[in-house]
């Protein structure tokens, strides 16, 4: 199983994206931890977070980045460089208000290409690249939730308009994606989409002191469950 130490996504365009408020009940990708370490940030009150991975080495691994984060450790994260493309994001005024929200957090083990047999019902939903079973998460997600998904965007493709994004969908992804966004479960929305895909072009990815020319290294894509 692959195991990752880091994202190579920009957290802003993930937070801001979905919006996080106190109350939501969130599902994220666990992977390196970063992400919903973000998301974290923003619960209160009966706010819960639950980060799954079928991956139980890289739930441990996550697990230990908590620790760090619980000890408010911000150079420690630092060095670890979990997020190249948020450099000092986790800072000790962001990681006190993460740590106090630490309890509100549940580990679970499960293939989100399966159905996911929990009996929470989820109000924000990210999922990286996961190419999870989405009609199957339709039943522990409520109506008019938030879905954040991340797909390669392999050429390096410079969206620029919101027509842009049906333009990528059908192009690059086939009808797979463009059946799913008018399927009876979900519906793309389009103004926090373009918002991410700016967001995400914000902080372009460096090699060699170089900017890459992949312009949006990952495409973001905002369902709305319907």
């Amino acid at each position: 199983m692959e195991t990752w130490s880091y994202t190579n996504e920009n957290l802003e365009a993930i937070t801001q994206s979905l919006n996080i408020q106190p109350d939501d009940k969130v599902l994220a990708v666990c992977s390196i931890g970063a992400q919903f370490l973000a998301l974290l940030e923003f619960l209160k009150g009966s706010g819960l977070l639950v980060a799954v991975d079928y991956n139980p080495q890289q739930l441990d691994l996550a697990k230990t980045i908590v620790d760090i984060a619980v000890r408010r450790d911000a150079r420690a994260l630092a060095r670890l460089d979990i997020c190249p493309r948020n450099q000092g994001y986790f800072n000790r005024r962001r990681l006190k208000r993460i740590a106090m929200n630490m309890p509100k957090v549940r580990f679970m083990q499960n293939d989100l290409r399966e159905r996911l047999e929990i009996k929470e019902r989820f109000t924000k939903v990210y999922l990286s690249n996961v190419l999870a079973n989405l009609n199957a998460l339709a039943e522990v997600v409520e109506k008019g939730s938030l879905i954040y998904l991340a797909y390669k965007n392999h050429r390096g493709t410079k969206i620029t308009s919101k027509k842009g994004i049906e333009n990528f969908i059908q192009y690059y992804y086939g009808n797979r994606f463009a059946d799913l966004a008018l399927s009876d479960f979900y519906a793309i929305d389009v103004e926090r989409t373009f918002k991410a895909i700016q967001l995400e072009s914000k902080k372009p990815l460096t090699e060699g002191g170089f900017f890459n020319p992949m312009h949006v290294p990952w495409c973001p894509l905002i369902y709305r469950r319907i």
